[in-house]
């Protein structure tokens, strides 16, 4: 049973979208929501079926329906192509998926097909050009090129920057003190041996540059070093959280993203 995204995480995408683009030759203007009715078709094509039977029943399938549905409704004033790719990342996140070796022009391609109904057509020679395929068979087709595209994710992998590794920590109550020869101090408060409390120095993370991506052996060793392993109650989804993922998802494909915007 493929884990699914509810309308509310779909909206939070989409506002994560609005503020990063809001700043930019490319905003998401006019912003928000121009038909719920819509939005909840999107999202809800994920459960179709009837009497326990799921319709989608892949992790492929099941993202394939909501990009598909987000990006076909058009639920959001603007920025709905952008909103059903973030979607779909986070489907397969979400589902212990990745996307492995794709380019930004790749992506870009799958979106603007998904949006112009020419997927299936490419996929299946048989189809009449000047026929629109069935959704489901657009459906297929997005998920057969997920499928080909995509491998499982190392547990414990992501894909975040150093200032959002900064961020969780601080999360659970770390702090982090000074920089010196491109590392930064991780402080944690330590009860005084005359009474009170300070923070002290337990650990030191490479600090190359706020946007650069973080290695996944130094996050393990990080994890480590703070007790924030599965062994010590954190397991890789109370550490990272959606919020954190979400803004990942959005700095990593920026370029495909913003030139969405444009098509």
């Amino acid at each position: 049973m493929p884990r699914m995204l509810s309308v509310e995480t779909v909206l939070t995408i989409h506002h994560h979208l609005i503020s990063e683009f809001a700043k930019t030759n490319d905003p998401i203007s006019p912003p928000g929501v121009r038909d719920q009715g819509l939005l909840e078709s999107a999202v809800h094509r994920q459960e179709g079926g009837s009497k326990g039977w799921l319709k989608y029943d892949t992790p492929y399938l099941n993202a394939a329906s909501l990009m598909f549905g987000i990006c076909n409704n058009h639920p959001f004033y603007n920025g709905n192509k952008r909103t059903a790719l973030v979607s779909g990342l986070m489907h397969l996140d979400t589902n212990g998926l990745v996307l492995d070796q794709v380019n930004r022009d790749d992506l870009y391609r799958l979106m603007i097909r998904i949006a112009m109904h020419s997927l299936a057509r490419e996929s299946r020679k048989s189809l009449r050009r000047e026929k629109r395929p069935k959704a489901d068979e657009e459906i297929e087709a997005i998920a057969d090129w997920l499928e080909g595209n995509s491998r499982p994710i190392q547990r414990g992998e992501r894909n975040i920057t150093f200032s959002q590794l900064y961020r969780i920590l601080e999360k659970f109550g770390y702090r982090l003190g000074d920089k010196k020869h491109n590392k930064v101090e991780v402080l944690k408060r330590k009860k005084s041996l005359f009474g009170g409390e300070k923070w002290v120095c337990i650990h030191k993370v490479p600090c190359p540059g706020d946007s650069r991506i973080v290695r996944v052996n130094d996050i393990k060793g990080i994890r480590d070093a703070l007790h924030l392993t599965e062994e010590h109650g954190v397991d890789s989804e109370s550490f990272y959280n959606s919020q954190i993922i979400i803004d990942s998802f959005i700095r990593a494909h920026i370029n495909v993203l913003r030139k969405l915007a444009r098509a």
